[in-house]
């Protein structure tokens, strides 16, 4: 377990250190473009890590049913279970707290936007899960000082 917390600590710890290289840039649509591109990708990775365990979970309740009274239930009700764990366990992003935590300080911070930009902005907040009120919240209000 340790490992993996590790390994989730290394993956954002390199995403916080890309996007500081994108915060030294002049122009501020660069670490925004970052944001919404890694928010984006984060997603749409999200959405099909979790179609595969949705089907991996499909498949295996019907491997339970298939295997019901049969010798080899006993089987199939210690590896279904597991399975459904795993495959509920993978649809998560190591990133995506970094990613969220990144977007919110970038977007609090008092600054009048371009029209490209509120783009950007606009990007990040529709990658943003109903869930993530908080980001969801940081991009309105960012809007709202430029309008």
């Amino acid at each position: 377990m340790g490992n993996k917390d590790e390994e989730v600590k290394a993956l954002q710890e390199a995403f916080k250190a890309e996007f500081i290289e994108h915060q030294k840039s002049e122009d501020a649509t660069v670490p925004l473009r970052f944001l919404a591109e890694a928010l984006e990708a984060d997603t749409a990775g999200y959405k099909k890590r979790f179609k595969e365990s949705a089907l991996a979970m499909i498949g295996l309740v019907f491997l339970l049913i298939q295997f019901r009274d049969t010798p080899y239930e006993q089987w199939a009700f210690i590896i279904v279970p597991l399975g459904l764990a795993y495959a509920a366990q993978r649809v998560g992003s190591p990133k995506r707290p970094a990613i969220l935590a990144a977007a919110s300080e970038t977007l609090l911070s008092p600054v009048l936007y371009t029209p490209e930009q509120q783009v950007l902005i606009r990007r990040i907040e529709e990658a943003a899960f109903g869930s993530e009120r908080g980001l969801k919240t940081a991009c309105e209000q960012a809007l709202q000082q430029s309008a």
